[in-house]
């Protein structure tokens, strides 16, 4: 949740914001957006295109300000998560995260690329608490990051784990903030299982393709309780999925990162689809 030009993610967002297109590099330049009507639309490109993509979104998008988003791993990243006894006004979430970072981090503040995303809790657990969730960069990292996307202009660099959270919401909103999901992404260069807690986001991260290995180690390191397992696996992959889970698939034909970096900022006002996903006995 990492943006260049420093606009915060929250509840006190502008109105009125640019065409988001997401777009992350695997084996192909994969590229999502939202039109008009909320209908996405998805181009998988080979990478030798990158120099000519942003005149051709131009030109099939029809929109003249459009909004670079792509996510950066985990690894690269400090997040943090404050459960806090109040609520906060947004020049306070400001004093918060500077006060949090210059407490946390041996870095000098023109070193640092942060965000944050704040909001507040259900009536039901505080009725004045909020969460406030900081994500931090080396400023060095990011923009040596996103070096590789050049001609191309990055606007915002979002967090992995946000983006994977926000794509899965958008597809499976029955399950939306359940702390008792699993969320599983595979594609051919990795493997990320994830879990929204009310105190915490917890990642874990591998290369492998053994889903049940990954799943063990994560058990292992969270003690988690977990009763529904939703994984997005890339097309390329049909190798047998482990019995003893009750696997939720879902619906891979919207490529999931660029899905979640299209839809920064648009959470709340994109109709969710239905129908997108089904389990696996």
């Amino acid at each position: 949740m990492i943006h260049q030009i420093k606009q915060k993610i929250c509840q006190f967002q502008q109105a009125r914001i640019p065409l988001n297109v997401g777009i992350w590099q695997d084996q192909s330049l994969e590229l999502l957006w939202f039109d008009q009507q909320q209908t996405p639309h998805v181009e998988i490109l080979p990478l030798t295109a990158i120099a000519s993509v942003q005149q051709q979104v131009k030109q099939q998008s029809k929109s003249s300000r459009i909004q670079w988003v792509t996510a950066i791993l985990p690894q690269h990243t400090w997040s943090k998560r404050l459960i806090l006894p109040h609520l906060l006004s947004p020049q306070e979430c400001e004093q918060q995260c500077h006060y949090t970072l210059q407490q946390e981090l041996p870095l000098a503040n023109e070193q640092i690329w942060f965000d944050y995303c704040y909001q507040t809790l259900p009536v039901e657990q505080n009725l004045h608490a909020s969460q406030l969730d900081i994500v931090a960069i080396n400023s060095l990292s990011a923009q040596q990051y996103i070096q590789q996307f050049l001609p191309i202009k990055i606007n915002v660099l979002d967090h992995l784990s946000a983006v994977l959270l926000r794509a899965f919401y958008y597809l499976c909103p029955e399950l939306q903030h359940n702390n008792e999901v699993l969320w599983l992404y595979q594609d051919q260069q990795m493997a990320i299982a994830i879990q929204d807690k009310p105190q915490q986001c917890q990642l874990l991260q591998k290369t492998s393709e053994n889903l049940t290995a990954l799943i063990q180690q994560y058990q292992q390191s969270y003690a988690a309780n977990i009763k529904h397992y939703v994984l997005y696996r890339s097309a390329n992959f049909s190798s047998h999925l482990a019995k003893q889970y009750d696997w939720h698939l879902v619906d891979n034909q919207l490529p999931l990162i660029p899905l979640g970096c299209a839809l920064w900022g648009k959470a709340n006002v994109i109709n969710v689809p239905q129908g997108n996903s089904h389990y696996v006995n």
